[in-house]
Formats: C-alpha cells, sequence, structure tokens
C-alpha cells in the first residue's frame, strides 16, 4: 500500500518522502525516482522518536501518513518538533483481537496506548469497516476516524503474475495447487490449512505450497511430517514475486484467524484467481460481499474448509467476473479519500511524507546511525552533544567539524565516488557528513545518489 500511495501522490504533482526505520525486503528499492526515501536507523524507540522529531523540523511536510504500530511516534514528535504536520495514523489491524496474540505487556498497555497516543493523531484511517468498529471502541470518543480500503493496482499485479515462474509443480501436466500466502504466524493459522488439505488429499490429486517466513516454520514442518504429507505440502519461504505463483495457483485459500483488510484477497481475484477465505475479522467478508466472490468459512474449521476448497475447485471459471470486482480496489478513489482527510485536495504543491515502521532495502548502517538517503541541495550536518539531537544549517565548516568528520571516517570507514562520500551518516550523540577536499579545498556534502533537500 504505501508504494502504491507513494507512487500516486507524486504522479500528482506532490513532493513526497518515504520515511522508515528497517531494512527488511526490497520495498525501498522500489520507489521512483521522484519519490525521496529517508532512513532513520535508530537501535530503540528513543532514538526512533529522536530522529522524527529532527526529519519534522526540517522537512516541516504539510502532512504524514504512519502506518506504525500502536506506539505510534508521529503524534508525539509533532508536539516535541512544533510543526503544524496534520498526522494521519492507518489502523490495519483490529487492535483487540491483535492483543490476543501478544506477549502480557502490550495486552495490558495496549489499549492505553490506543487511547492516549493513536487518539491524538488528526484522523485515523481504517483500512476496512471492521477495523473502524474495533477503533470505535478503543480510542478517544473524539477521535476522527474514517474507512479507507486499500488501493489495489490490479494492472500492475497481473504483470508481475505474468512472469516466468521456474518451478516442476507449476509445469504442465502437474495436479493442481492450492496456494497460501503470508507470515508463518500464529494468526494466519496456516496448521489449520495443512489439516483442511489433508481432508482435501483424500478427494483430489492436489498439492499445497505456503509462501512466507516466520517463527511458526518448525511447527508447521512438524506437522506435515505428522500428517504424512511430505512431498504434497512445500514451504519455499519469502518470494520476491508471489504473484506469479499466485496467477498459476489453482485456488488461493487465507486461513488467517484475525486480518485487517485481507490485500492478498483482492490480488487473487484481480489475476482471476477464485478465493476461499475464513470469515475472520475484518476484511475478509467486505472484500467478498459476504460470500459472493469467494466462499467464507468459521474460523478454525478444518473441514469445513477443506469442504469449501473441494466446492471451489469443482467449480467452471469466474475469471472475468472476478477480476471485476478488484477493480473495485483500484487507486484513484482511495488516493483521493487520502488528499481529502489530509486536507490537500487543492495543494498540489504541498509536501508529503509517508512514514512506516516495516523495512527498506537501504543496508542496515551500525547500531545507533541514523541515515538520510534523500534528493535536492546541498545541507550539512552539525557536530551536536551527546543528547542525540541532532542540527543541520549551511556554511563552510569550522575546524573542529572536519575533525570531527575526518575521525569518524577513520574509524568506520568511507566509499568515494568521484569527489563525493557514498552516504551521509548521522551519528546518534552528534551529527557528522562524510567529506571529501577536492584540489581547490572546497568541501561538498553529498548522500551519494543524491543529496539531502533543505
Amino acid at each position: 500500500m504505501k508504494l502504491i500511495l507513494a507512487r500516486s501522490l507524486a504522479d500528482r504533482g506532490f513532493q513526497v518522502d518515504y520515511v522508515g526505520w528497517r531494512t527488511e525486503g526490497t520495498l525501498a528499492s522500489r520507489f521512483p525516482s521522484n519519490v525521496r526515501v529517508v532512513k532513520l536507523c535508530a537501535p530503540n524507540i528513543l532514538f526512533r522518536l529522536l530522529g522524527l522529531v529532527r526529519y519534522l523540523k526540517h522537512a516541516r511536510p504539510a502532512a504524514i501518513l504512519s502506518s506504525e504500530d500502536i506506539a505510534n511516534l508521529c503524534t508525539v514528535a509533532r508536539n516535541i518538533a512544533r510543526v503544524q504536520t496534520r498526522v494521519i495514523a492507518i489502523a490495519h489491524i483490529p487492535y483487540s483481537y491483535e492483543f490476543q496474540y501478544r506477549r502480557a505487556k502490550v495486552r495490558l498497555l495496549g489499549p492505553f496506548l490506543v487511547r492516549k497516543v493513536l487518539s491524538k493523531a488528526d484522523t485515523i484511517v481504517a483500512v476496512s469497516q471492521g477495523v473502524a468498529d474495533d477503533l470505535s471502541t478503543l480510542t478517544e470518543p473524539e477521535s476522527n476516524i474514517v474507512t479507507i480500503h486499500n488501493p489495489i493496482d490490479s494492472n500492475e499485479v497481473q504483470a508481475l503474475g505474468s512472469q516466468p515462474l521456474d518451478h516442476p509443480w507449476f509445469a504442465p501436466g502437474q495436479p493442481p495447487v492450492i496456494l497460501g500466502v503470508g507470515r508463518l504466524q500464529q494468526a494466519k493459522d496456516f496448521p489449520t490449512l495443512i489439516r483442511a488439505f489433508q481432508v482435501v488429499r483424500q478427494n483430489s490429486n492436489s498439492r499445497l505450497m505456503i509462501l512466507g517466513e516466520g517463527s511458526e516454520r518448525a511447527g508447521l514442518e512438524c506437522l506435515v511430517e505428522n500428517l504424512g504429507l511430505q512431498g504434497e505440502v512445500e514451504m519455499p519461504g519469502f518470494k520476491d514475486n508471489p504473484y506469479a505463483y499466485l496467477s498459476r495457483s489453482a485456488v488461493f485459500v487465507l486461513s488467517s484467524v484475525v486480518e485487517g483488510f485481507g490485500r492478498v484477497l483482492v490480488e487473487a481475484l484481480a489475476l482471476g484467481i477464485p478465493v476461499v477465505s475464513t470469515d475472520c475479522p475484518s476484511g475478509p467478508s467486505e472484500i467478498l460481499e459476504r460470500g459472493a466472490f469467494g466462499r467464507l468459512v468459521p474460523v478454525g474449521d478444518a473441514d469445513a474448509l477443506a469442504a469449501a476448497i473441494l466446492e471451489t475447485m469443482a467449480e467452471d471459471g469466474r475469471a472475468d467476473e472476478l477480476r471485476a470486482r478488484a477493480r473495485d480496489f483500484s487507486v484513484d478513489a482511495p488516493v483521493d479519500r487520502y488528499l481529502e482527510v489530509m486536507g490537500l485536495n487543492n495543494h498540489l504543491a504541498a509536501r508529503l511524507s509517508l512514514k512506516e515502521s516495516h523495512g527498506t532495502a537501504v543496508p542496515q548502517p551500525e547500531s545507533g546511525h541514523v541515515e538520510l538517503r534523500s534528493s535536492g541541495s546541498p545541507l550539512r550536518l552539525i557536530p551536536l552533544d551527546r543528547t542525540g539531537v541532532c542540527g543541520a544549517r549551511r556554511g563552510t565548516p569550522s575546524q573542529r567539524e572536519m575533525d570531527t568528520g575526518r575521525a569518524l571516517d577513520r574509524q568506520i570507514g568511507s566509499t568515494k565516488t568521484g569527489d563525493r562520500y557514498a552516504d551521509c551518516w548521522i551519528r546518534t550523540g552528534f551529527a557528522f557528513d562524510r567529506h571529501f577536499c577536492n584540489a581547490t579545498g572546497h568541501r561538498e556534502w553529498s548522500s551519494g545518489e543524491s543529496r539531502l533537500e533543505e
């Protein structure tokens, strides 16, 4: 969703920043050149907050979309930074259900954080009506909650689905493949899917593949072995392009006990693949219109899930009808709604910031560093005291700043590209910019491929 929103808003003429902490996955590398990528690397929530405060003071975006978890830092950072940025918090899950699968501390503190921190956002966007209903029981009465479904780029999904796939299970003449996709974690309830497949296997020559990685892998592999399904169930892990597998599957199955929206259901529909889902809170029933576009079964019922899979596999194709349903979740309408809640309908020159708490593809620096990879005019970063608060100004560096930069360059090394260093770093206690002194004695500050904009 973040990639689609950033790209769509940038295409409409907005200046868009993508801000995140982590480095997992390949999301950041997929952003177009007109989206600036900013990465805040910090070892804990305190330094994340400080980095975000500095970003807000420097960039002063008109609005920030935050898809963080319950401890949403954006509302706190805005108050510390004293900026007028509108904070739009995006809630992807029904928190009251999610708390059941968290540690005891989160179960105790979660409702408080939602009520006292998340509620302070200017608007809370729920990705489904079920999430909105759940939020209304947890947030302050005056909270502004709206529902905006996740946008889906059907054309991109179909293009990725048509890419070649080299896997023997999908060769001509092979048995049909039932596909599950998601993190291998408790909320996805893949054990129920595996048990349902055992029943399906007794009535149909088919195979089960589950794409994803997670903490439940060992338990799932043990279950497959105990049920005697070795060779019939495969879990190949995370795939950069799951759509190539999805487009060639016979049926897609979502077995979750809780979902916020169930985006992968829409992606399966966009590829014309029939789906079966548990009727879990809170998105699948909305997407499938209470069963009109795919069978819904009770959560945790392996027999009912198996029966629905067999019935779906025996049906004639409905590919065109399913693709038409997926187009109901196309990009334009959700983006218009986001512009409305951000108050940017008539301000195409405004700056927008997208922030998240999940991975980017920028390599992870040493613990405690903040990396800014961005575009625009050069900016010089100043060594400060050990408070961890970083500042910025333009001008010629002092001798102390130059010496500090040299010492830190010697400590962690650097990569030079022409007359510029390849990266710009900010250390947690003081800021510095890797520098290079050219033949004329002038110094230039950059962040490699692009430079930080003031």
